[in-house]
């Protein structure tokens, strides 16, 4: 229980009283992360019902021709309706015309898609140890505590911006849940990105210089004959081996020059 004294002064070992107060918030991790998941599954169910609800709706009030209601459009509605714990389809879930102004079948669309988009991330959130057990049993199940930043922004965005597309049902459970997440998604946030201006610095030059190798990567790949001499960390490699002929490419590099600051200009990285 992180809300008590002994544990507290080593979960936290920081004057910061934010995390200090996320962490007596929090209490026990484990059993705060059982009940999130139960609503979010209560909260995900109470989409899908208001979807569903919705495209009754669009049946009794749409002319005939223009209701969803084809073999087609029946199968494409349950496309994103899998069951909780299996593997989700990829991609962002059905598109919403940007001129579509039937409001009806635009809010059905919305819910779709939002019940899609819940679906994945909470198979990215909640993994079950043994798949013939369920997620009934909380022994059989583990978190990845990464996921809690997105499941806020998820629950944030739909509070925020989609409220009127939710039934109350929905956001009153999201409701309860964003008072539950809230310390968590401060614990983790303040854990991932550091505390103090050394820590922030130090995990700030360490995404950076990542992201700065993966760069000269591609622009060695673009303007050299050999390429691979750089890995994503920025580093060049010690035997140079690993490079892509430029050959197999089809791409040719007869004549290309990079221009840098000053006018100057060079056929390699080495102008960087």
């Amino acid at each position: 229980d992180l809300a008590s004294s002994e544990v507290l002064q080593t979960a936290c070992p920081t004057d910061h009283q934010g995390l200090k107060e996320a962490a007596r918030r929090i209490g026990s991790p484990l059993q705060l992360l059982h009940t999130i998941r139960y609503l979010a599954m209560e909260y995900i169910d109470s989409i899908a019902e208001a979807k569903d609800l919705t495209h009754q709706e669009i049946k009794m009030h749409s002319a005939s021709d223009d209701a969803p209601n084809d073999e087609h459009e029946q199968e494409d509605c349950q496309d994103d309706a899998v069951p909780l714990g299996k593997e989700v389809p990829a991609g962002p879930g059905v598109q919403i015309p940007e001129d579509l102004k039937d409001t009806i079948k635009r809010k059905w669309l919305h819910l779709r898609r939002k019940e899609h988009r819940w679906r994945k991330l909470f198979n990215g959130f909640v993994r079950v140890k043994d798949s013939e057990k369920g997620m009934k049993d909380d022994e059989n199940i583990t978190y990845d505590a990464t996921k809690i930043p997105d499941v806020w922004d998820n629950l944030y965005y739909d509070m925020l911006t989609h409220r009127h597309y939710l039934g109350e049902k929905s956001c009153k459970i999201a409701e309860m849940m964003a008072g539950l997440l809230h310390p968590l998604n401060e614990w983790v946030c303040l854990s991932e990105f550091g505390i103090s201006i050394e820590e922030k610095m130090r995990i700030g030059v360490d995404v950076t210089w990542r992201l700065i190798g993966k760069v000269l990567n591609d622009l060695e790949f673009m303007i050299e004959d050999d390429v691979g001499t750089i890995d994503e960390a920025g580093q060049h490699s010690a035997d140079g081996r690993g490079g892509i002929p430029r050959t197999l490419s089809g791409v040719s590099t007869n004549s290309r020059r990079v221009t840098v600051a000053g006018g100057a200009s060079s056929s390699g990285l080495s102008a960087l």
